[in-house]
């Protein structure tokens, strides 16, 4: 009975260490960064692009070119004014 423990506790530990929380901000205009959509806790940096492009695509800028993105991974929980701090952002 006590491998089996040791194997739970050691599973229950690993699935609290998974990836750290990853937020996609797409931005229609890219010179008017007020206006903004926001995807909460997507999973990963490769679902954020993806989910940005899906999302520009779907407003007629599958390249991109009018709007941008970012990609914030590991929200700090501190923000500026009513703009999350990230620990790092990415596109």
């Amino acid at each position: 009975m006590r491998p089996l423990v040791l194997a739970l506790s050691t599973v229950s530990i690993l699935a609290g260490c998974g990836e750290e929380q990853v937020d996609a901000f797409y931005y229609p205009d890219k010179n008017d960064l007020t206006k903004h959509q926001r995807f909460l806790n997507v999973g990963s940096l490769e679902n954020c692009r993806v989910i940005v492009r899906e999302t520009a695509a779907k407003n007629g800028d599958p390249s991109l070119e009018r709007g941008d993105y970012e990609c914030g991974i590991g929200p700090t929980g501190d923000s500026v004014g009513d703009v999350a701090v990230y620990r790092e952002t990415k596109r």
